[in-house]
C-alpha cells in the first residue's frame, strides 16, 4: 500500500489540539477496519520543526519531531496548525520559505486555527476564502485584506487548500481530509473509533457576537410558506425556494409539531435579525416555525448544525 505522507508542523507555543487532533485523526484511519492490527494507517504522519529540539507548546508539553525542514521529505499533506507562537513564526523566514516549497510538489495545503496567519504570510490564501479562531477573525482581516474570511464554517475548502476555525476544528479538517482521500466511510469509522461525531454539516460550532435568541417580528411577516415566514432574502428565484431546504423525519414529534428542521440542500440564503444578518449555506441545518401562532424559542436541536432561534417581540 503506498501511504500518504503529512507532514504537521510543530514549533515552540504551538496549540496542544491544533496538531494533536489530526495527528489521531490521520494515525487512527483504516482502510478495513476488519484488519486494524494487522494493517497500518494509509497516512504516514511525520512532525515537521525547524531543528530536531524538541519544542515546548502551548501548555508546556515537551515534543520531538521526527524531520527538520532539512531531513523533511517532499509531502503530499502539510498542516499547519495555529497557536500563539504563530505570531512569531509568520515572521520567520525559515518557516515560510519550508511553507512555500513544500506546497509547490503538495497535494493538499491546510491549516488549524491562527496557522491560517503563516499560510497568509507565505502568499497561500490570496484572493481566497479562508477561517481561522474566532478570536482571530479580525486579525486576518487585518493582515490579509485580499483574503475573504469567512466567520460561519468550520471548515474553508478551496480546494488545494483549506482552513479551519480553532482549535478541536482541526479534528473536522482531518476527517475532511480523510473523506477526500479515502472516501467518506473511512473517514465515519475513524471519526466512530475515536468516540467522535462525524461532522455533519459545516457550520460554526460556537456562535459569534451575541448570544441568542435573536428578535424576529412575527407581526410583520407573511405566512404563505415557511421560507417565508422568516422573512429570507434567497439567491435564486421561482420555485427553488421550497427546494432548499430537506425536511428530516428522524427529528423528535415535539420539534416537528411545532415547524420544520431541515437542511439546506443548495444554494445559500440569509435571514435580517435585529442584531445581525446570519447566512444559511448547503449543509446547514435551520429550524423554521409553521406560523405565528408557534411564538415559541427554539434551542439548538443538535451541536454540530446552525440552529434558528426565534422569539416574539
Amino acid at each position: 500500500m503506498e501511504r500518504t505522507r503529512v507532514g504537521i508542523l510543530i514549533f515552540d507555543d504551538v496549540e496542544v489540539l491544533d496538531f494533536c487532533g489530526p495527528f489521531e485523526v490521520f494515525s487512527v484511519t483504516r482502510l478495513d477496519e476488519g484488519r486494524r492490527l494487522q494493517e497500518p494507517s494509509p497516512f504516514e504522519v511525520l512532525l515537521v520543526a525547524e531543528t530536531l529540539d524538541y519544542i515546548t507548546t502551548s501548555g508546556g508539553m515537551r515534543v520531538l519531531p521526527e524531520v527538520d525542514f532539512e531531513s523533511c521529505p517532499r509531502l503530499d499533506i502539510l498542516v499547519v496548525p495555529g497557536g500563539m507562537g504563530t505570531r512569531r513564526e509568520m515572521s520567520n523566514e525559515a518557516v515560510l520559505a519550508f511553507v512555500k516549497t513544500q506546497e509547490k510538489t503538495a497535494d493538499l495545503v491546510a491549516s488549524v486555527c491562527t496557522g491560517s496567519l503563516i499560510l497568509g504570510k507565505a502568499g497561500l490564501l490570496e484572493g481566497m476564502h479562508a477561517t481561522t479562531h474566532w478570536a482571530s477573525l479580525d486579525l486576518l482581516r487585518q493582515l490579509f485584506p485580499n483574503v475573504q474570511v469567512d466567520e460561519f464554517s468550520h471548515v474553508v475548502d478551496q480546494g488545494r487548500i483549506l482552513t479551519s476555525a480553532g482549535i478541536s476544528a482541526g479534528i473536522d479538517l482531518a476527517l475532511r481530509v480523510v473523506a477526500r482521500r479515502c472516501g467518506e466511510n473511512v473517514a465515519r469509522a475513524a471519526a466512530r473509533r475515536m468516540e467522535y461525531p462525524f461532522p455533519e454539516g459545516n457550520g460554526r460550532k460556537i456562535r459569534l457576537g451575541t448570544p441568542g435568541p435573536y428578535r424576529v417580528d412575527f407581526e410583520a411577516m407573511p405566512w404563505v410558506s415557511p421560507m417565508e415566514g422568516v422573512r429570507c432574502k434567497i439567491h435564486a428565484e421561482g420555485d427553488k425556494r421550497l427546494r432548499l431546504v430537506e425536511y428530516s423525519s428522524a427529528m423528535p414529534v415535539h420539534w416537528c409539531a411545532k415547524g420544520h428542521f431541515g437542511r439546506i440542500l443548495e444554494g445559500e440564503f440569509e435571514i435580517e435579525f435585529d442584531r445581525e444578518t446570519i447566512v444559511f449555506r448547503a449543509g446547514d441545518g435551520v429550524f423554521i416555525p409553521d406560523g405565528p401562532e408557534h411564538r415559541h424559542r427554539a434551542r439548538a436541536l443538535t451541536e454540530t448544525v446552525t440552529a434558528l432561534f426565534v422569539e416574539s417581540v
